[in-house]
């Protein structure tokens, strides 16, 4: 059950334990370890296609917001040619 904090100093040492740490890496474990038997976090694979798709969509806006800046005849972007 939880029960109400009611000062600072409490909840920073709840914070800071050691039980508490432990006892929510445990559960991150346990949920790790069903996403790894699901197929949904087993290689380092899935992190670069990630990295790739993310790389992907930061450099399509920024081409889409030059393209439309220079639609609109504004020329103020010489600073992205360092």
């Amino acid at each position: 059950m939880l029960l109400p904090i009611d000062s600072a100093s409490k909840a920073i040492a709840l914070i800071n334990s050691r039980s508490l740490k432990s006892e929510i890496a445990q559960h991150c474990q346990v949920y790790q370890q069903s996403l790894i038997k699901q197929g949904y976090f087993n290689s380092e694979i899935k992190e670069y296609i990630v990295g790739g798709i993310g790389a992907f969509i930061v450099l399509g806006l920024g081409c889409y917001k030059l393209m439309s800046a220079l639609s609109r005849r504004h020329h103020n972007i010489l600073f992205w040619r360092c």
